[in-house]
């Protein structure tokens, strides 16, 4: 219009020459042709796991094969460009560690164009080591690509999780458990929450990458979790697949197995699995050497164990749907079936010649059925809703010791208890994204009731109920290199056995960390937060152990105030990779189980109280060494731990060190792995334990979607799994020693494989997970 205009000027004034008029008419027609023919692009490039705005990322725009135009994303991930709109134009989005993505425009007639959010994925193409990927250290998590030679060294994905040496990660291959931090963690696949069982199937060659954090954000920190593994897959494929895998030793009673099956198709995934746990030992041993010292006598009390039943089987059968309505939206249902069964008969010989025998049993059955909705909007915004409803079917406690001395009873003391639970649990989530900064807001509710039923000494109910709700936000974002988190929440405790109680509490957390080159990452952690007292724990029921002792809870219970501290230094460099951390813990008036003597009863009484103070000042460093002459890797850690404790009069400290390493040897098809750990002394307010030492040495051989595997457990220690405990209490000192002799050189046999057809599609995400964890039955441990 303005050239337009411009031209029917000119030509309208009567001193300008035919001449000029002609020679500006050429030049307002190749301008107009010019301004006509540029465009300006703009868009933003954002991370397609969290939608964070992706800085630095290279936007290349192509006309007939030549280069155009380049420029760079700004710290927001947003950026504008000037193309030539008369030709079709191939733009390029390229950045270290994601996948290239391309997108064609045909020829515009528009000067404009707004492209609006480009996600970029993390590169799927395996590294040459197991380090992250630039921007991967990132203040909530730390994307992890496995490698080529990590899924080629790993027998199952517990093998995969230990040839990774995640951070504060440690992972139980013979019992298939993995803790962070000391907790379990929050498990996903591909954004889904899963039950550690569910992961089991999970094939090393199939994972694309981890999505890894050791550090709770405020959204999981009132669930209980130490941390969150994501586990992103290969695109399934529209078809059936197939995976089983199991382990079993010939000697023993040990199974550890699973199935699943899924079905794909398009945007909806049905699928069901089964996992299952299996322990029959038959040389359990527990040896104990106690006092039991009162105002008036000190009995001693030494027990020799004999070789004895040890046994549980765990079993999950999972039923899924899920659809991915569109794009941006998904919807999944779950009904969960997890049953458990455990049968103890330990014995012993007293050292006045009673031969004691107990047994302990337990048997529980809890579905659970688990509806999700979650859906990202136009700007980025993300809202997911979780509603997760259980119902637990009559759980039967047995716990009966009886004492035998020269053929005859001379004492018989029995803890029989059923129990019931039911609960409605529910989450409602929304993230807002605006610059480099994320906020995130949740609501998450638990509803519960438990009704127990003793029947010794005589029958009792005891109905417990709570309404725990927990408000949080959380500001995440980033000043240059420094990144921040800062999160709080508000918990609203109120818990009901006959007598109410409520509890207002605050739980914050604030993240600090900065990189100042690419090798070297720094980060600071603190958090806060309350522990509650569990339902059991809060009882008023009293049952009788044995000839000595009693069992009971109190209901006067106080909330514990724990404080937490880190400071991570971590440095990556080509094939090596090595962390050094230091971290404190400080608990005010930890909940404990505690014994003392009851005057009245003339009897011990265990009963759980709060100590004054707990702390725990400890130093690690690990590291791995990938690729050593083309056919060796090696990681380890060690570190050292100070212990600090109080409870009433008596104040306690521990010191000791602690180690792991692992080695691993391949060649083509086979993979000889070893790994033997030291476990560290843990002083829990009066209890010094420590847990099994173990050593395991692996064959394994793999070809296409088939892995044999052949493993001795423990073959530096015959004696097999040994667990110690110390009393340091004032009126029950004393040591225990629990051995399973057969773990003792335990050879086994395992496999797994997978079977799949069909065309690549997608599946849907989720990311919330709440399940009932409520605990309400009193029992002893035997």
């Amino acid at each position: 219009m303005i050239m337009k205009l411009f031209f029917q000027y000119i030509c309208s004034q009567p001193l300008v020459s035919v001449d000029m008029k002609f020679g500006l008419l050429l030049f307002s027609l190749l301008f107009s042709s010019l301004a006509y023919g540029q465009e300006t692009i703009r868009g933003m490039v954002c991370d397609e796991t969290d939608s964070a705005g992706v800085m630095g990322v290279v936007v290349d725009c192509t006309a007939d094969s030549v280069l155009v135009a380049r420029v760079v994303t700004d710290g927001k991930g947003k950026f504008a460009v000037t193309a030539d709109g008369r030709k079709t134009t191939l733009i390029k989005f390229t950045h270290v560690g994601y996948a290239p993505y391309f997108l064609s425009l045909p020829v515009q007639k528009k000067q404009d164009i707004d492209l609006g959010v480009i996600y970029l994925k993390p590169a799927d193409t395996a590294l040459g080591e197991v380090t992250v990927v630039a921007n991967a250290n990132r203040i909530d998590r730390t994307l992890v690509i496995p490698s080529k030679q990590d899924v080629r060294v790993s027998e199952d994905f517990y093998g995969l999780l230990l040839t990774m040496n995640l951070r504060n990660m440690k992972v139980d291959v013979l019992n298939k458990k993995v803790t962070v931090g000391g907790k379990r963690p929050l498990w996903k696949i591909n954004g889904i929450p899963k039950d550690e069982s569910e992961i089991a199937t999970v094939r090393p060659q199939n994972v694309e990458r981890i999505e890894y954090s050791d550090l709770p954000s405020a959204r999981e920190a009132d669930r209980g979790y130490g941390g969150v593994v994501n586990i992103i897959l290969k695109k399934q494929d529209n078809g059936v697949m197939i995976a089983a895998n199991a382990m079993t030793a010939f000697t023993t009673g040990y199974v550890n197995g699973g199935v699943q099956a899924l079905y794909h198709k398009d945007k909806n995934d049905f699928y069901v699995t089964y996992s299952t746990s299996y322990r029959g030992y038959r040389k359990w041993t527990k040896d104990e050497n106690s006092l039991f010292i009162s105002p008036v006598d000190t009995i001693v009390r030494n027990a020799t164990g004999v070789e004895s039943r040890f046994g549980y089987i765990s079993q999950n059968i999972n039923l899924g749907f899920m659809r991915a309505i569109d794009a941006r939206t998904a919807f999944s249902i779950t009904l969960r079936n997890p049953l458990y069964y455990q049968h103890n008969i330990p014995k012993s010989i007293l050292q006045n010649g009673v031969n004691r025998e107990t047994n302990s049993s337990y048997r529980g059955y809890t579905p659970a059925v688990d509806v999700f909705f979650g859906k990202t909007f136009s700007n980025n915004d993300r809202l997911e809703l979780n509603v997760v409803g259980t119902y637990s079917l009559k759980g039967k406690s047995l716990y009966t010791t009886t004492d035998v001395l020269n053929g005859q009873n001379t004492g018989t003391y029995t803890m029989p208890a059923d129990t019931k639970r039911r609960s409605l649990i529910w989450e409602a989530f929304y993230s807002h994204n605006f610059g480099q900064m994320r906020l995130m807001v949740g609501v998450q509710n638990t509803m519960g009731k438990s009704t127990n039923t003793y029947y010794n000494p005589s029958v009792s109910r005891d109905e417990l109920s709570e309404n725990n709700t927990y408000a949080y936000t959380q500001l995440s974002g980033a000043l240059g290199k420094l990144q921040y988190s800062l999160g709080t929440g508000l918990k609203y405790n109120n818990m009901d056995n006959g007598q109410r109680r409520e509890y207002w509490r605050n739980q914050s957390q604030l993240t600090l960390s900065y990189s100042p080159s690419k090798n070297l990452f720094l980060r600071y952690y603190g958090v806060y937060y309350p522990t509650m007292p569990s339902l059991f724990a809060l009882t008023s029921v009293v049952q009788r152990i044995d000839d000595l002792q009693l069992l009971t809870g109190n209901p006067t219970l106080r909330s514990t105030q724990n404080f937490y501290n880190s400071m991570l230094v971590s440095y990556s460099r080509n094939k090596f990779n090595s962390d050094l951390q230091v971290t404190y813990r400080y608990a005010d008036r930890p909940i404990f189980m505690h014994i003392d003597y009851d005057n009245g009863q003339q009897l011990f009484v265990q009963r759980y109280i709060n100590g004054i103070y707990g702390s725990q000042l400890n130093l690690n460093y690990s590291a791995s060494l990938k690729e050593i002459f083309g056919f060796m890797n090696v990681s380890g850690e060690c570190g050292y731990s100070y212990f600090r404790s109080k409870a009433e009069t008596l104040a306690h400290t521990l010191g000791n060190f602690y180690w792991s390493m692992t080695v691993q040897l391949y060649y083509k098809q086979f993979t000889l792995s070893a790994y033997m750990m030291q476990p560290r002394k843990v002083l829990d307010n009066e209890i010094i334990s420590r847990d099994e030492k173990v050593s395991r040495i692996t064959l394994a051989w793999k070809k296409q979607n088939l892995t044999l595997t052949a493993a001795v457990f423990n073959p530096f220690t015959p004696q097999g799994s040994n667990y110690i405990d110390q009393s340091l209490s004032k009126y029950n000192p004393g040591k225990s020693k629990v051995a399973i002799h057969d773990n003792g050189n335990m050879f086994t046999l395992g496999f797994s494989w997978n079977f799949s057809f069909g065309n690549k599609g997608n599946s849907s995400r989720r990311s919330l997970n709440n399940t009932d964890s409520g605990n309400s039955i009193l029992r002893a441990n035997p």
